[in-house]
């Protein structure tokens, strides 16, 4: 043996085993950390119905789904008792049988586990309609399937266990209901007063279609419905479609079928209303009248309140309307008034001319018919004025209080006063789509000017720009 290996012979047997050992162990992680990653994403799959898992307590919880919103079936029972929750009566084993007491500021500080919120006020209409559905004839029996409780609540103690459930909103409003009762009631002041409720946590669904590779056989596409956890990365690409639409060049636009100062007709329910414009708004000269009628409390959407629980009263004043309700009311087109709006009209004159009356509010219960009218503007602020006043006054307690007042409804009125455009993007009507007319269309970006308004929605965007590019030149 040659004198020089025979000498390095135990150094190149001890490199030869740690290139031996350095192989095989980065052959087992590669494997290992497939295989785990594999098993993580497999545990990350949560299919609606099944059985979910608080990762920080091992508490398990059934669900349902309801419309695209995925609903714990029980209350939700996490934190320490007196510090991060509250369970009823001070006594730990009524969190375990009914679930937790929260204040609203323990309810938003990631109470519910991550990928699950507070319910909306849209997934407490939702539920609410789907209970009072199903099935006919027996409105409870949908209660029952959800899981509804009737766990009580804390307001300066613990009351009315096995007689009322009440339970947080996203926006702090109370969706309640006593065990007599077939439908949800609200209550806006619990915020304010420290109460205490409970907490039901939801999660919206995402409808994942899984193809299988095709075969002879293969004849089905199932679905599988999954709970939109933030755990969740992997999504389908959605197919991709044209966005490039071939535009009419000389296709006028029509002249608009509406000027302020005309009757304008609602074509929810044909309701017609006198107008009147101020400045460049256009407002309705009376009270708005839409929805379905309330009695006493309700969370259906598209619903209003009448005076003294009287329909006729709204047939002669119109609505009376909660905040949630006030801003989702007015037609497609028209808005509640701006602060901006209520200072234009802030005149004995422009009052006199927008038909301002005074119809009373609601409290805790109906007052000052003819004494006072009460507004809501788009922010939540009440526009108020007595018949001794003036000039208007405003309030901004209504919403947390959850009084009920008046809608008046607005609009832009520069339609009135267009002139119809020959050339979609031709703004400056020379005859051609050119760096003029970009010029006007990056100067009026962000606005609500119809004039610039290329895809028929409400404020000029990316989707405008985007629509002019593909006519500029043209």
């Amino acid at each position: 043996m040659n004198p020089v290996i025979r000498k390095n012979l135990p150094k190149l047997i001890f490199i030869s085993i740690l290139l031996v050992f350095s192989v095989y162990a980065f052959l087992w992680y590669v494997y290992y950390d497939k295989g785990a990653q594999k098993r993580s994403r497999a545990a990350e799959t949560f299919a609606c119905g099944s059985i979910f898992t608080d990762s920080r307590n091992g508490k398990t919880y059934a669900t349902i789904q309801i419309g695209n919103t995925c609903w714990f079936k029980s209350n939700l029972n996490y934190g320490t008792i007196n510090s991060t929750k509250y369970c009823y009566d001070n006594t730990e084993s009524n969190c375990t049988s009914y679930g937790a007491l929260y204040t609203y500021a323990q309810a938003t500080a990631s109470a519910c586990p991550t990928g699950w919120t507070l319910p909306t006020s849209n997934n407490w209409d939702t539920t609410n309609l789907t209970w009072t559905k199903i099935p006919p004839g027996t409105t409870t029996s949908g209660l029952i399937e959800m899981g509804f409780t009737h766990y009580g609540q804390y307001t300066s103690s613990y009351i009315q266990l096995n007689q009322v459930g009440t339970y947080w909103g996203s926006t702090g409003i109370v969706y309640y209901k006593y065990n007599t009762d077939t439908a949800l009631r609200t209550y806006a002041g619990s915020v304010a007063e420290g109460r205490r409720h409970a907490i039901r946590c939801v999660s919206p669904v995402i409808t994942i279609t899984i193809t299988p590779t095709a075969t002879a056989s293969a004849t089905l596409t199932p679905t599988v419905n999954i709970v939109a956890t933030s755990i969740i990365t992997k999504t389908p690409t959605p197919t991709k479609t044209p966005t490039k639409t071939p535009t009419p060049t000389k296709t006028p636009t029509p002249t608009p079928t509406f000027a302020c100062g005309s009757a304008f007709t609602d074509s929810r329910n044909s309701k017609t209303y006198a107008t009147v414009q101020i400045g460049n708004t256009c407002w309705l000269k009376s009270n708005l009248n839409y929805g379905t009628t309330c009695n006493h409390t309700c969370v259906v959407a598209a619903s209003k309140y009448c005076y003294k629980d009287t329909d006729s009263n709204c047939t002669t004043y119109g609505g009376l309307y909660d905040y949630e309700q006030a801003k989702s009311a007015c037609p497609t087109g028209w808005t509640l008034p701006t602060s901006a709006n209520w200072t234009a009209v802030n005149t004995a004159a422009n009052l006199a001319a927008i038909g301002f009356t005074h119809y009373g509010q609601y409290t805790s219960s109906y007052i000052q018919l003819n004494q006072v009218g009460t507004y809501w503007n788009s922010v939540g602020t009440v526009y108020y004025k007595y018949t001794a006043d003036t000039a208007l006054q405003t309030y901004t307690g209504s919403v947390a209080e959850g009084r009920r007042h008046a809608i008046r409804c607005v609009k832009s009125s520069e339609i009135t006063t267009l002139t119809p455009i020959i050339k979609p993007g031709d703004f400056d009507k020379n005859g051609a789509v050119d760096i003029y007319d970009y010029n006007l269309l990056l100067n009026n970006f962000g606005k609500t000017n119809s004039q610039y308004n290329l895809v028929g929605d409400t404020v000029i965007d990316i989707f405008d720009y985007n629509k002019f590019i593909n006519l500029f030149g043209k």
